[in-house]
């Protein structure tokens, strides 16, 4: 069988104008926890292994290893250093074995993207209805940008959009063109 290698996702070619930037953030592990909502017992177990409380919907955390995004009641989004995927992983499930709970890998299948700069909330606004002035650190959106579902993740310079990994050169595209002319 033929095996299949791992491309970049943008395929080497980042945004980069005067006031805005778009590259991959590949230095990133994604893993998504699912636990059935309001069990208090494999929730606890989770915030124990993370070393954080489990956020709502909407919420960010800061864990001792990772960031903690709250997606959907019982469904949440970890964000690590690139190398710490299979760490996490293994964590969880130790921590949450006997449990109805599902943590998967998500880098594979995901692409995270950094939009850096003075300019980067104008050409988000060109691309979704939500009021990116009321999405600040410590919290995170659902939504859809440039007719896609994302997932924003505000950090302190920057935003992190997570999208599924084969939309990065759409993505990337439309970012180019919808820059040019406000930067």
């Amino acid at each position: 069988m033929t095996e299949l290698a791992w491309q970049e996702p943008l395929r080497g070619g980042a945004v980069a104008r005067d006031g805005f930037r778009l590259a991959a953030a590949e230095d990133l592990a994604l893993v998504r926890l699912q636990l059935v909502a309001g069990n208090a017992d494999a929730e606890g177990r989770a915030e124990a292994a993370l070393g954080a409380a489990l956020p709502t919907t909407g919420g960010v955390v800061e864990g001792s290893t990772c960031r903690v995004a709250g997606r959907a009641p019982g469904d949440w989004l970890l964000i690590a250093g690139g190398s710490e995927t299979a760490s996490l992983v293994q964590t969880l499930e130790t921590a949450l074995a006997g449990s109805t709970a599902a943590v998967t890998p998500a880098t594979d299948g995901q692409v995270a993207l950094r939009l850096i700069g003075p300019a980067r909330d104008r050409v988000l606004a060109r691309g979704t209805t939500l009021d990116l002035g009321r999405l600040a650190p410590g919290q995170c959106a659902a939504t859809r940008f440039a007719g896609v579902p994302v997932f924003l993740v505000p950090e302190a310079e920057a935003m992190l959009l997570l999208a599924c990994r084969s939309l990065a050169v759409y993505l990337r595209d439309w970012c180019d063109a919808a820059s040019a002319d406000c930067c």
